[in-house]
């Protein structure tokens, strides 16, 4: 997909649109987002953006960046503002979500790069960031203030090449994974726990099968932990990725690594990329782009539910009514909508030519 073509259909959805982006009626779908990558037709020029659509009205904007982008968190106390970060790379800045700008870039603490995600602490005083060291590899949750963006500190994460983290216990407790080194290295991928207030490691786990690192995660309002995998660095990207799961209240330092059904787990070559949870049904949905997977799961021993061919599968997120999972999907990004009590595909819903071409979709209340 060329710039030309993005900036077309979204120039055309937002005339359409008009000032009902800025909406007075509750939302009950939500604003989706999620990062895209272009070229420019004349130049051969990469561009990026975050893009923003408005599922309940059909509105797209979008804000431009300077880096593909990856993960989001949004300020608990100002719902307009959002943090966004580039994976193993530089790229980190805040944006406006409600005048859709950049505010400024935020560059990753000396020695480190950036990992892809981070979090606001629960209070919305401090913005925590997963970083790596270029040198070591070795992992840190970077501290800065969430006003200033000043760098107050750092913790380790216990592991190395962190990447993705949520809190848990009221925010007093930081999940992290860890992807580690090689199949050769000491550093094991794992996923640690570790207590905000004193930074000391509370509980690490590791995924039975060693040729997984540890990617995305999820975690069920029960403690069950979910997390998917790509193969482990070193090895070729055509190896299988994976899911390894933990029950809610087993503290045993091991994630077990689904190895059935085999026509699914056994078709997830390359990376296993994200995940969703829906409580009510106690159904996680997960994706592999390589694949051409979506499947859903339920919690309870990880039995599998459904299982879709699906072009490309890659972010997958609930809309804000909890009643549907939209995944992104296809060479020409679209999305698609699926029930989320029967899994039943949704086709009167789904959205073509959407540019999100990322590993993540996001779903919030459209900020005012």
């Amino acid at each position: 997909m060329t710039l030309d073509r993005r900036t077309f259909l979204t120039g055309t959805a937002v005339a359409a649109l008009g000032s009902r982006w800025l909406r007075a009626a509750p939302s009950r779908q939500g604003l989706l987002m999620g990062p895209s990558a272009g070229v420019k037709v004349a130049t051969g020029e990469k561009v990026f953006g975050w893009e923003l659509i408005d599922l309940d009205l059909a509105g797209r904007r979008s804000i431009s960046l300077d880096f593909f982008a990856h993960g989001f968190a949004q300020d608990p106390h100002s719902p307009r503002r959002a943090m966004i970060f580039e994976k193993k790379g530089p790229g980190g800045c805040e944006v406006d979500l409600q005048e859709r700008n950049l505010v400024r870039k935020i560059p990753p603490a000396p020695g480190c790069a950036f990992y892809g995600h981070g979090t606001f602490t629960r209070d919305g005083s401090v913005f925590l960031a997963t970083e790596s060291r270029l040198d070591t590899k070795a992992g840190q949750i970077t501290i800065r203030d969430a006003k200033t963006l000043k760098i107050l500190g750092e913790f380790p994460t216990f592991g190395a090449s962190p990447h993705d983290c949520t809190l848990v216990q009221g925010g007093k407790v930081l999940v992290i994974t860890n992807g580690g080194g090689d199949l050769q290295s000491h550093e094991r991928p794992c996923v640690t726990y570790v207590d905000v207030a004193s930074h000391k490691l509370l509980d690490k786990a590791f995924p039975t099968n060693p040729r997984l690192n540890t990617g995305h995660l999820a975690l069920s309002r029960k403690g069950d932990l979910v997390v998917i995998s790509a193969p482990r660095d070193g090895l070729a990207t055509t190896e299988l990725g994976g899911i390894s799961w933990r029950k809610g209240g087993n503290r045993k330092p091991t994630l077990s690594s689904l190895d059935r059904p085999r026509e699914v787990v056994g078709l997830q070559p390359g990376e296993t990329l994200s995940l969703c949870i829906h409580e009510a049904s106690r159904t996680v949905g997960i994706t592999s782009p390589a694949g051409n997977q979506l499947s859903f799961w339920n919690l309870d021993g990880m039995i599998l539910k459904k299982f879709l061919t699906l072009s490309g599968a890659r972010g997958i997120a609930l809309t804000l009514d909890q009643s549907a999972f939209v995944v992104s999907h296809g060479p020409r990004p679209s999305l698609s909508f699926f029930d989320a009590r029967s899994l039943e595909p949704m086709p009167m819903r789904s959205l073509e030519d959407v540019a999100i071409s990322g590993s993540h979709l996001f779903v919030i209340p459209p900020p005012r």
